[in-house]
């Protein structure tokens, strides 16, 4: 028993790999906020992001985030933004129409709705496996990327649902109360970005290893 306490605190045991990923992430939240700054590279950081989470997640890894992050958010700068401007526009668009025909009560408007709803729920879902995928994959044209998020979302249903029912809650928990929202917003501003991004890649890692998607060289 003192021999399995002694190893779960050892400098290379359980304890010590729990407290570097939380600070990797600490400083990963850091830099994914700054790379944010200018609001068109939200999907360039994220990009960045889900790859050194990719890292951080192999337990054979010693990753320089700093390195990692910025090499990343360069070689990535433009697929990333050309996927993210069209994901917004599709989700304001959505959203327009959602907000329009919420009230109506006739049967087009009711079928509208629920058309746009299912549309915003789709490129919800393909977002999660979107900027993983340009992390770790080279295409040629910029648009493959969506195309093999929307199959790879679609095919691997039970992972899709998992990740939307864990953003889900963490909304509901989020705004359940106006205290809450004031402690959400320490805890995403300290970690909760890149936390929640880990547990998406960790899943979403799985799915590609299933369909054969390499890791980008590094």
């Amino acid at each position: 028993m003192g021999d399995k306490i002694k190893d779960i605190f050892a400098f290379d045991g359980l304890f010590y790999k729990i407290t570097e990923n939380i600070a990797d992430l600490v400083f990963l939240n850091i830099f994914f906020i700054i790379g944010c700054l200018p609001i068109i590279t939200i999907g360039t950081s994220l990009t960045a992001m889900s790859h050194v989470n990719k890292l951080i997640n192999d337990d054979n890894t010693k990753v320089n985030i700093f390195s990692q992050f910025i090499n990343t958010y360069k070689s990535k700068l433009f697929s990333s933004i050309v996927n993210f401007v069209i994901c917004i526009i599709v989700f304001v668009i959505n959203l327009i129409y959602l907000l329009i025909f919420k009230d109506k009560d006739d049967l087009f408007s009711k079928i509208y709705f629920v058309f746009n709803l299912v549309v915003f729920i789709e490129f919800l879902s393909l977002s999660f496996y979107l900027y993983p995928l340009i992390a770790e994959s080279e295409e040629s044209n910029p648009f493959s990327y969506l195309q093999k998020s929307f199959l790879l979302a679609n095919y691997n249903l039970l992972n899709t649902f998992a990740i939307l029912g864990l953003t889900l809650i963490l909304a509901i928990i989020i705004f359940s109360s106006a205290s809450a929202v004031g402690w959400a917003i320490y805890f995403v501003i300290a970690l909760g970005f890149s936390l929640l991004n880990f547990v998406i890649v960790r899943v979403v890692s799985r799915v590609f290893n299933k369909n054969g998607i390499g890791e980008v060289d590094e």
